[in-house]
């Protein structure tokens, strides 16, 4: 379930999403990682946190252009 979701920028946004999961539906006790993608669709960092198969979050800042591979570029919107 998306809680935020802000435009920041022209291209950014930050979306923080959260979800309370069946405690069968996951077999993760804890799981805390950080990632920051670039040159591929909605680039940026993110940051997602599972506790005690109950408990998510998942925090990002992403572009909303996509990347044109061809191009080796952001397509224009």
């Amino acid at each position: 379930m998306c809680l935020i979701h802000q435009q920041l920028t022209k291209h950014k946004s930050f979306e923080l999403q959260a979800n309370l999961f069946d405690s069968l539906s996951t077999n993760t006790i804890f799981q805390f990682d950080i990632s920051w993608s670039i040159k591929q669709d909605h680039a940026g960092p993110s940051c997602t946190f599972i506790l005690f198969r109950v408990l998510y979050f998942h925090i990002m800042i992403y572009d909303h252009r996509h990347w044109d591979w061809e191009n080796q570029k952001w397509e224009e919107t």
